[in-house]
């Protein structure tokens, strides 16, 4: 009885030590984090991290009501690749912030995917006529419709090669 006991616990302890190891596995390295207030006004305004030689640059226009918190976070996946993610902080409601345009510039990697949403509750990705992804930037369109609660832009960087 003790020994099957013991054999059960074994098993149960190497189950949960394998699922916190996929859990880890999939998770990324946030490098950077930061809130800052998306202020209306009509002028264009720019919000700019820098972590390990990538550049994250988010710039923006917009009208309507107060100021927002949202925020920037650059993270470090684990398969290499970086994440530059601008959006409302987790536990805040959508944005009701009118954008007249946006763009999130990169340097120091290129843009190999991109996923842009939409404010709304709950938030939908835009409009694939409503933006265009570049290799180190992606903008509004004349299609946008004024509404964004987030950007995720998924960043490759060069190898460097030791000689």
């Amino acid at each position: 009885m003790d020994i099957k006991l013991s054999g059960q616990l074994c098993l149960a302890l190497l189950l949960s030590f394998l699922e916190q190891m996929l859990v880890s596995a999939t998770q990324e390295d946030t490098v950077f984090y930061e809130t800052f207030d998306v202020e209306p006004g009509g002028e264009v305004k720019t919000f700019t991290a820098h972590v390990d030689g990538l550049k994250c640059e988010f710039s923006y226009a917009c009208q309507g009501g107060t100021l927002e918190e949202w925020a920037m976070s650059i993270n470090h996946e684990k398969d290499g690749h970086y994440t530059c993610v601008v959006e409302r902080p987790e536990g805040h409601p959508h944005s009701y912030i009118f954008f007249e345009e946006f763009q999130l510039k990169v340097s120091g990697g290129a843009i190999r995917e991109a996923f842009i949403y939409s404010s709304g509750d709950p938030p939908k990705p835009l409009g694939n006529d409503e933006y265009e992804i570049h290799k180190h930037h992606i903008e509004n369109t004349d299609n946008f419709k004024h509404g964004l609660n987030g950007i995720h832009a998924v960043i490759s960087r060069k190898k460097h090669r030791e000689l």
